[in-house]
């Protein structure tokens, strides 16, 4: 699976918008700020959907949406929808919803990003963290095994890929085929589902491996595996766990070579 953003490239050129669709071979040259590593707590929670709120929706086109809070590596939250690439339709025009839903802790319902899509409306979607305009991220994820996406459901099979680069500009992707999430229990509601993506399982490229102490860019990117149901799922957190923790619900790839 092919990821359709040059998303490294974005922290060079800030306050335009990231070119969709060019490859991720093309890296952006940039002097890194070093600060300091997160503290190694586990899990370290990338993202809990907690504070940043947003809602919007497109029917074409690409639209770009950014929000900040205290509890988003990094500081920043990055998300978009794609239209017009892959496997991306809208022949009805239907619009493609997303939303982070912040909700109080002692709240039922978790805080989530949410995407709902419209009758025949498949977008792209990409999610992404890096440090602040002026600051590496040099996130240290040296210590854990794995990153994990919790999911509260997804409605209709997704090609699923997850993308990291480390402070010398190498790179690797794991790529998988999830979903759909079976239902429990009433109507609408679904089991939560952890899905794994393993640190060995993100294959070294031919500049070498990617070097966990330094991570720049964390990026995930759903693309609707067919045309068979709704591009609609809720994700509750993004996290990194260590080796000593109980595995996920499904593993995303396999070991690298």
């Amino acid at each position: 699976m092919k990821l359709k953003t040059n998303a490294f490239a974005h922290r060079a050129t800030r306050a335009a918008h990231l070119a969709t669709g060019a490859s991720l071979l093309a890296v952006a040259a940039m002097t890194l700020i070093p600060q300091t590593m997160r503290a190694q707590v586990d899990p370290l929670v990338i993202d809990n959907f907690a504070t940043g709120p947003v809602k919007a929706e497109a029917t074409s086109g690409v639209k770009y949406l950014s929000q900040t809070g205290t509890g988003i590596a990094g500081g920043t939250r990055n998300i978009n929808l794609v239209f017009g690439t892959g496997k991306t339709t809208n022949e009805f025009a239907q619009p493609v919803q997303v939303q982070v839903r912040p909700q109080p802790k002692d709240s039922g319902t978790p805080s989530a990003l949410i995407v709902s899509g419209g009758f025949g409306a498949f977008a792209v979607v990409e999610l992404y963290y890096e440090g602040p305009a002026t600051q590496s991220f040099n996130l240290n994820l040296a210590p854990y095994s794995r990153i994990r996406v919790t999911f509260a459901g997804l409605v209709a099979p997704q090609d699923f890929a997850v993308e990291v680069w480390d402070n010398t500009h190498n790179y690797s992707e794991v790529a998988c085929n999830i979903g759909p999430f079976a239902q429990s229990g009433p109507v609408g509601t679904f089991t939560i589902t952890t899905v794994d993506i393993p640190e060995e399982n993100f294959g070294p490229t031919v500049a070498g491996p990617v070097d966990w102490s330094g991570i720049e860019v964390i990026y995930l990117q759903w693309e609707q595996a067919n045309y068979s149901g709704l591009n609609s799922f809720a994700i509750t957190e993004v996290s990194a766990l260590m080796a000593s923790d109980p595995v996920g619900t499904l593993t995303c790839g396999a070991p690298a070579n």
